[in-house]
């Protein structure tokens, strides 16, 4: 309930959704500027305004991706030379900013991450399959499209960037250059990196709205059905199905049943930059998942329950 009350009270100015800071600021210059950090923190300020009964909350955030999407088209030209679809960068403001951050100094896991409106473009088929509001889906349409027009148009051949590739057809897409928002990366030799080709993220997010279990032909007719223009035709539909069959996934090895642990979700602790708030404080989940306890991947390791279960027991 006290979610419900801080979600409905930083919520109900039009194009000004909950922010870094939310409604109770005492500061001039306030903690990271009272901005929006749209690699996690504001998908997650709205995650539960469709299952909490407050869809009427979700709607600032809608309003302002339609500000979004008019200076990411502009980002998406000046800086990727994408010319079609928009994008957002790691943080935006209530100005819409949408360029990329960090002042040409800032580290690339966070500086230089651009899929912020692929993530947020979910929130617009999320709030349509709980509502069945077809005006909405009308209304919100170009926007939900321009994410994915971004991201097909971002997609590059695996085979032009990587030539010692493990791709299985000369089909394989990719992004690159690709991060994982404030994440690195630990490679065998002991390297930490945080550029790579193809991050998983980017891959998840690549399509926003395909991610309800609809086929290409179920999501054309629903869309078709509410009476918006510009749909996708059947040749954007095999241009999107092409490109959802060209990002691959690829398991490289694993580590063997002998140190397999069962986890709800779960991230390697060696790959955790250290500066990180969750780190520093006893007792505080990182991303939902790694609690400050010893392990190979963090998680909720069930045996360390277990244990930890039957101490308090005893």
């Amino acid at each position: 309930q006290y979610g419900r009350y801080l979600l409905i009270s930083c919520s109900r100015t039009p194009n000004v959704p909950a922010n870094l800071q939310g409604l109770w600021n005492e500061s001039i210059l306030p903690p990271w500027s009272c901005n929006y950090t749209s690699n996690i923190n504001v998908e997650e300020n709205y995650w539960p305004a469709e299952t909490a009964a407050l869809p009427e909350m979700h709607q600032s955030l809608f309003t302002f991706m339609k500000e979004l999407q008019g200076s990411g088209e502009l980002t998406a030209k000046a800086y990727y030379g994408v010319d079609r679809g928009w994008c957002l960068a790691h943080n935006t403001d209530i100005w819409a900013m949408t360029c990329p951050v960090g002042l040409h100094t800032g580290d690339p896991m966070w500086a230089n991450w651009n899929m912020g409106g692929a993530w947020l473009a979910t929130h617009i088929w999320e709030h349509y399959t709980f509502s069945l509001d077809r005006d909405f889906l009308r209304e919100y349409y170009p926007v939900l499209r321009g994410a994915a027009e971004f991201c097909l148009a971002w997609l590059v051949p695996l085979s032009s960037v990587c030539r010692d590739s493990v791709a299985t057809s000369e089909a394989s897409l990719i992004t690159a250059p690709s991060t994982s928002p404030e994440n690195s990366f630990v490679t065998p030799d002991g390297y930490h990196g945080r550029t790579c080709f193809g991050g998983t993220a980017d891959k998840l997010e690549s399509i926003p709205g395909y991610n309800a279990g609809l086929s290409l032909a179920d999501f054309r007719r629903v869309v078709a059905g509410v009476g918006v223009s510009n749909v996708a035709s059947k040749k954007d539909c095999y241009q999107l199905a092409k490109a959802l069959k060209g990002m691959e996934f690829h398991v490289d090895s694993t580590y063997g049943f002998a140190s397999s642990q069962v986890t709800i979700g779960g991230i390697a602790l060696e790959e955790v930059d250290a500066n990180l708030r969750s780190i520093r404080e006893k007792h505080v989940s990182f991303a939902g998942e790694c609690l400050d306890i010893d392990g190979l991947c963090g998680g909720h390791n069930l045996t360390w329950c277990l244990i930890s279960a039957l101490v308090v027991a005893k």
